[in-house]
This record gives C-alpha cells, structure tokens and sequence, in this order.
C-alpha cells in the first residue's frame, strides 16, 4: 500500500495595510478639481509606496512614479490655463476631493520623502483657497501667480531630495540614518499638525507659556 500524506489548505494570513486618513475638501473650480484630483493621488501614493518602507533611502522606480504623477498634475494646469475662461452653464456644480490629513502626513516616515508631500499638500492648499476656486472654470491672474509661484517650490523640493530616479545614484540629496536611534518614540515631530482660522491673537509656537510670578511683596 502506497503511503499518503494529507495536505491541509489553510486561509492566507495577510496583515491588511493601515488606513490612510482623510479629509473632504470642496471645490467649485472644475478645472481646479482636475488638478486637486493629480495632486491627491499623487500624495496618496508617496504615502503607499516602498521608500516610505524606510527612513532616509528612496527607491528610484518609486520616484519614477512621482514624477509621472507630478507631471500629470502640471500638464492638468498647463491644459486649465490654456482653455482658461471657459463658457459657463445655467447651474453651478460643486466637487469633492480627499486629501491626507496634516496628522497622516506627518506620519510619513521617510525624511526626504516627506518633506516633498509638505511641499505638495501646501501647493493643494494653495490651489483649494485660491479664490477662484470660487468660480466655476475661470482661474484669475492673482490665483494663477500664486500656484504657479508654489509649482516652482515643489519642483525644487523634488530635484533636491528624490532627483530624477534614473538609477540608485539620482534620488536626490542623501540624509544621515542614525540606525542607533532606531524608532524614535514618540516621534521628533509628535506627528502633530494643527489648522487654525487668522486671529488677531499671535499664533502659540516655540516653548509653552508659563503664569507670571507675583510682584515681591505683594
């Protein structure tokens, strides 16, 4: 009699991804939508990606990625500007996007990687408060040279710090890894982020404030 040995099929054990946490923006600007929608996915999938497996290194397909993402935002301005003042229609239309909370993006754990994602999510910001975000295809000059002006800061900050991506040797400037500090707990950054509205009132920074000591003799 032939020997039989039993094989048993047991469910995939596959530790699911963290979710990615966000928050919905709106938006009336159709052509400003378009570009908020490049920008979103582009942040999304820094955030997703293997160099954010790491603390200082980059893997240069991930920046080859990036850099078709990042095209493609500049080529959905490019196309706004160049169809600019578009003909408008009987109603108004409103749009929603998600973007990375502040939170999440300090989360990133890639230091150069990061410091990119700022660099887009303010750009996104910029774009979102422009006040012809207001309107439904128009892009105003005032709006136009602010964008453009924050377009020009996050092309700097992806040649600096992930380069071109071509090979090992162009992933932008290199930064110390401190392996002896392991996982810093918690976070040199406390992964924190706030959102305030202007106010007349000075905004807290630096060390917090302490109550003033009693005049001797009182």
């Amino acid at each position: 009699m032939q020997m039989i040995t039993e094989l048993e099929p047991v469910p995939h054990e596959t530790i699911p991804g963290r979710k990615i946490q966000v928050h919905e923006f709106s938006v009336n600007n159709f052509h400003l939508h378009n570009c908020l929608t490049q920008l979103s996915r582009l942040m999304l999938g820094g955030i997703e990606n293997q160099t954010n497996n790491m603390k200082g290194e980059v893997v240069p397909r991930d920046v080859s990625s990036l850099r078709v993402g990042w095209a493609a935002f500049k080529a959905t301005w490019q196309f706004a500007l160049d169809h600019n003042n578009p003909p408008s229609t009987a109603h108004e239309f409103g749009y929603k996007i998600l973007f990375a909370t502040k939170k999440e993006i300090q989360r990133v754990s890639n230091i150069k990687l990061k410091m990119v994602i700022q660099h887009i999510d303010h750009l996104a910001e910029i774009v979102m408060s422009a006040d012809s975000a207001n309107s439904s295809g128009n892009i105003g000059l005032q709006s136009e040279r602010d964008i453009k002006s924050q377009i020009v800061i996050c092309e700097d900050a992806f040649n600096l710090w992930l380069g071109m991506g071509s090979d090992n040797t162009d992933v932008g400037m290199a930064v110390p890894i401190f392996k002896h500090l392991g996982i810093l707990k918690p976070d040199n950054d406390m992964d924190y982020a706030s959102v305030s509205e202007p106010s007349a009132d000075a905004p807290t920074h630096g060390r917090p404030d302490v109550n003033d000591s009693s005049i001797m003799g009182d």
